[in-house]
């Protein structure tokens, strides 16, 4: 499969707080950096740890959605509150199966991702 692909698999299952499903994308090998700004961010690693960590992440805002982006030229995602703030931003990382992601939900660097309001 390829990696764009394998993403948007991954992507799906997150949308659905599938744990299982963002598990099968994953690299056994799987590591998570999660840059918070603060000291709540850490790595994870292992496939189904990271799959956990990433689902509740997704699951701290209810009518959360989870959307393809580019991230840095390459493909990634955005995770946007039921109110449109983005709230995390994910790089993935892999050949067949994604084995690095990084995530952000730090509000300084999520600036640059929110929603610009309308020009009158």
């Amino acid at each position: 499969m390829s990696r764009e692909l394998e993403i948007a698999r991954a992507l799906a299952a997150l949308e659905r707080s599938d744990v299982r499903g963002v598990a099968a994308a994953l690299s056994a090998r799987a590591h998570l950096v999660h840059d918070a700004g603060d000291t709540t961010g850490g790595e994870t690693h292992g496939r189904a740890a990271v799959a956990r960590a990433l689902v509740g992440i997704r699951m701290r805002f209810p009518g959360a959605q989870v959307r393809p982006a580019r991230v840095n030229g390459a493909p990634g995602g955005i995770i946007s509150s039921a109110g449109g703030q983005v709230v995390a931003v994910l790089a993935l990382d892999g050949r067949h199966r994604i084995r690095e992601v990084w995530l952000t939900t730090a509000e300084s660097k999520l600036a640059r991702w929110q929603p610009r309001p309308p020009q009158l």
